[in-house]
């Protein structure tokens, strides 16, 4: 299993490091602002798609017993805002709007934040895939269960399937 991180990882933190220096600047101006814009999407995404090894990565340590959760207390809305944020470029390219109900509550809860994270990542990708129309909501009291972490709602139209 390093070899595979290995293999992956080294040219993907290659190609998430690269957007960095761009949006940055740190090498002088861009040109288009446009362009500060698509480094950060180009980020995000190689963020997220190193966190995809992992989980595969983790899949195997659940298959041999060695995988454990870390838990942590978190704002749950800052989580579901950074979903939205990083599902919002997919969800326009295809036509699909996204968004939080702009709540900003400040629920902690305590889980696995990467868990999480990559729940909402998959809700938000099927609710693009479908395109059905999703708000993401984290519920406004502290939060004392894992299972009413979340909230996702769909207009009763959006819920039946379309072709």
């Amino acid at each position: 299993m390093f070899l595979v991180s290995h293999v992956f990882g080294t040219p993907l933190n290659a190609s998430i490091g690269f957007p960095q220096i761009m949006g940055r600047k740190i090498l002088g101006p861009v040109g288009s602002p446009k362009y500060r814009d698509y480094a950060q999407d180009i980020e995000r995404s190689g963020q997220h798609l190193l966190q995809v090894i992992a989980d595969i990565l983790d899949l195997a340590k659940i298959e041999t017993g060695k995988f454990t959760l870390d838990e942590e207390e978190f704002v749950l809305a800052a989580l579901v805002r950074e979903a939205v944020d990083l599902m919002r470029p997919l969800a326009k390219a295809n036509g699909v709007r996204i968004g939080t109900d702009g709540s900003e509550t400040r629920s902690l809860v305590l889980g696995d934040r990467l868990r999480l994270k990559q729940v909402l990542l998959n809700l938000l990708s099927n609710a693009v895939k479908f395109k059905t129309r999703a708000v993401a909501s984290a519920p406004k009291s502290r939060l004392t269960a894992a299972p009413s972490a979340c909230a996702w709602s769909t207009p009763a139209s959006a819920s039946r399937r379309r072709t």
